[in-house]
């Protein structure tokens, strides 16, 4: 067996990527991010599935908690007021739309499958409905970020954006308690009594989390020097992301197998 790359060479590695995949890019004239993408998908295989090294998980963690921090930030009444009556229109057909073509395939699919029950495909379809409505925000950030894209259009899709993540979160979990309740996913056990406050901790709890600590910050950022905010703001992203596993521990928001 190979032995694991350090941590240090493969952080190396990962910034080399970055650079020769965007000066391909630049090239072939084609957004960044596919060749990101690309040089990431190789960069899997090389390694090998075994070899990841675990330390080099906060990047991914401060990167996608940055991103959506930026996602996040196009949630103001003056951008919202712009948008408002597209959103109306649109985005409850597109969430829709979206749930309801990936369920009905993925559930049709699932059910071709030997030793699929009818109720284990409903659930797969559910499932794979309900992340099937998320939009990948880093790669729409980044695209917008490379070609400078601003106006009605973009302020919509980043609202968008952020709004199919959202629903995603929610319906999933959502549907995911309900079908552990209803006993749709054997081998997953739910108490009674918790199925609801479980449902609290992830949906109603998450936002109230996120919404008191930006409002926090936002009123530390009047106060403070740039220097110290930015410590702050990556402080407090990195106890987000160490706080999750404790909080499934001690807060009860985990599914224990049977």
């Amino acid at each position: 067996m190979n032995e694991p790359l350090s941590a240090s060479l493969l952080a190396a590695l990962m910034l080399l990527v970055a650079i020769v995949g965007g000066y391909f890019a630049k090239l072939v004239r084609v957004p960044r991010i596919i060749a990101l993408i690309g040089g990431g998908v190789c960069m899997k295989y090389w390694v090998g599935n075994g070899e990841v090294v675990l330390p080099l998980t906060f990047v991914n963690d401060l990167a996608v908690g940055l991103i959506l921090f930026v996602i996040g930030g196009v949630f103001n009444i003056s951008r919202i007021k712009t948008t408002q009556g597209l959103l109306r229109r649109f985005s409850p057909y597109e969430i829709g739309t979206t749930f309801g073509i990936v369920s009905v395939s993925c559930f049709a699919a699932a059910w071709t499958l030997p030793q699929m029950t009818v109720s284990l495909s409903i659930a797969v379809g559910f499932l794979l409905g309900c992340a099937a409505v998320a939009t990948a925000p880093a790669a729409t950030w980044y695209v917008m970020r490379e070609y400078d894209a601003k106006g009605p259009t973009a302020d919509h899709l980043l609202v968008m954006t952020g709004l199919n993540n959202l629903a995603s979160v929610v319906m999933f979990q959502t549907v995911f308690i309900a079908l552990v309740a209803a006993g749709a996913l054997a081998g997953v056990h739910v108490p009674e009594a918790s199925w609801l406050l479980q449902l609290f901790f992830a949906s109603i709890g998450s936002a109230a989390l996120g919404g008191g600590l930006g409002f926090l910050l936002s009123i530390l950022h009047t106060r403070l020097p740039l220097r110290e905010m930015v410590l702050l703001f990556f402080s407090t992203i990195f106890l987000l992301s160490a706080g999750d596993s404790w909080m499934l521990d001690n807060l009860g928001y985990a599914f224990n197998p049977m």
